[in-house]
Protein backbone atom coordinates (compact mmCIF):
# COMPACT_ATOMS: atom_id res chain seq x y z
CA UNK A 1 0.00 0.00 0.00
CA UNK A 2 1.20 3.66 -0.64
CA UNK A 3 -0.02 7.12 -0.58
CA UNK A 4 0.56 9.99 -2.09
CA UNK A 5 -0.49 13.69 -1.58
CA UNK A 6 -0.35 16.24 -4.08
CA UNK A 7 -1.38 19.84 -5.14
CA UNK A 8 -1.18 22.05 -7.56
CA UNK A 9 0.42 25.70 -6.26
CA UNK A 10 3.45 25.91 -4.06
CA UNK A 11 1.88 29.33 -2.44
CA UNK A 12 -1.89 30.12 -1.49
CA UNK A 13 -3.10 33.38 -1.90
CA UNK A 14 -6.22 34.18 0.85
CA UNK A 15 -9.31 34.00 -0.78
CA UNK A 16 -8.28 31.55 -3.65
CA UNK A 17 -8.69 27.77 -3.88
CA UNK A 18 -6.21 25.28 -3.82
CA UNK A 19 -7.18 21.24 -4.33
CA UNK A 20 -5.17 18.42 -2.93
CA UNK A 21 -5.47 15.02 -4.46
CA UNK A 22 -4.75 11.99 -1.90
CA UNK A 23 -3.91 8.83 -3.77
CA UNK A 24 -4.10 5.85 -2.41
CA UNK A 25 -2.66 2.38 -4.14
CA UNK A 26 -2.69 -1.48 -3.49
CA UNK A 27 0.67 -2.45 -4.94
CA UNK A 28 0.54 -6.12 -3.26
CA UNK A 29 -0.53 -8.92 -4.39
CA UNK A 30 -3.20 -9.23 -1.44
CA UNK A 31 -6.31 -7.54 -0.73
CA UNK A 32 -7.12 -4.79 1.29
CA UNK A 33 -10.38 -4.93 3.12
CA UNK A 34 -10.61 -1.58 5.42
CA UNK A 35 -8.24 1.20 6.35
CA UNK A 36 -8.37 4.79 7.58
CA UNK A 37 -6.62 7.56 6.42
CA UNK A 38 -6.17 10.57 8.33
CA UNK A 39 -5.05 13.91 7.33
CA UNK A 40 -4.89 17.45 9.30
CA UNK A 41 -6.20 20.38 8.39
CA UNK A 42 -4.55 23.47 9.06
CA UNK A 43 -6.66 25.80 11.60
CA UNK A 44 -6.73 28.80 9.61
CA UNK A 45 -8.14 26.64 6.66
CA UNK A 46 -11.72 28.49 6.47
CA UNK A 47 -14.65 26.68 5.37
CA UNK A 48 -12.87 23.60 3.40
CA UNK A 49 -14.77 21.53 1.40
CA UNK A 50 -13.98 17.48 1.15
CA UNK A 51 -14.95 15.25 -2.04
CA UNK A 52 -13.66 12.21 -1.98
CA UNK A 53 -13.61 10.15 -5.53
CA UNK A 54 -14.43 6.70 -3.69
CA UNK A 55 -14.36 5.85 -0.31
CA UNK A 56 -16.41 7.82 2.78
CA UNK A 57 -15.32 11.27 4.63
CA UNK A 58 -16.00 11.83 7.90
CA UNK A 59 -16.32 15.50 9.23
CA UNK A 60 -16.26 14.92 12.53
CA UNK A 61 -13.14 12.19 13.02
CA UNK A 62 -11.38 14.13 9.64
Amino acid sequence: MSVSQTNNKTSVVPGTSNTYTITISNNGPGTISSFTLTDSIPAALLNPVFTPSSGTYNSSTG
